[in-house]
C-alpha cells in the first residue's frame, strides 16, 4: 500500500516542484490516506507478530511446567 501511495504521489510532488502549484488535490489526499492505512497495517502486523511470539513462549513454558510436575509425581 505504501508503494502504491508513493507511486501515485511522485507525479503530484514532481509537478509541485516545477510549478509550485498542486492541481490534483484528490490524488494528493487519497495518497495521504493510503499511506496512513499502510502505516496502520505495518504497526498492526508488528503488534500481532509480537503477540504470536509471546503466545509461543507461554505455551513452551506451560509444557516445561507440565513436564516438571509429572517428574515430581
Amino acid at each position: 500500500m505504501a508503494f502504491i501511495s508513493i507511486v501515485f504521489f511522485a507525479p503530484v510532488f514532481n509537478e509541485y516542484l516545477h510549478t509550485g502549484i498542486v492541481e490534483r488535490f484528490p490524488t494528493l489526499i487519497v495518497c495521504g490516506f493510503v499511506f496512513i492505512a499502510a502505516l496502520q497495517c505495518f504497526f498492526t502486523g508488528v503488534q500481532l507478530q509480537s503477540m504470536i511470539q509471546k503466545n509461543k513462549q507461554d505455551f513452551e513454558m506451560q509444557l516445561i511446567n507440565a513436564k516438571n510436575d509429572r517428574g515430581r509425581q
